[in-house]
């Protein structure tokens, strides 16, 4: 569906992850692979290399931002 939406020219830009934890690397890595921003404002990952791939796939598509 994220990806889906992303290629819409009217799609979204960035969406804020609102699921239970145990699903928010999923959804932050379906995201960040369809170019869009997440924002986030709690506990992210369970484990710390979720963590660094996410951040890595982040960079990678120019979606970092502190």
């Amino acid at each position: 569906m994220i990806a889906e939406e992303a290629k819409r020219e009217d799609g979204v830009e960035v969406i804020d992850i609102a699921t239970p934890n145990l699903l928010h690397y999923e959804m932050v890595k379906a995201a960040l692979e369809a170019g869009v921003h997440v924002i986030r404002e709690k506990t992210l990952f369970f484990e710390v290399a979720q963590g660094e791939e996410i951040l890595k796939l982040a960079k990678e598509k120019n979606r970092f931002r502190l």
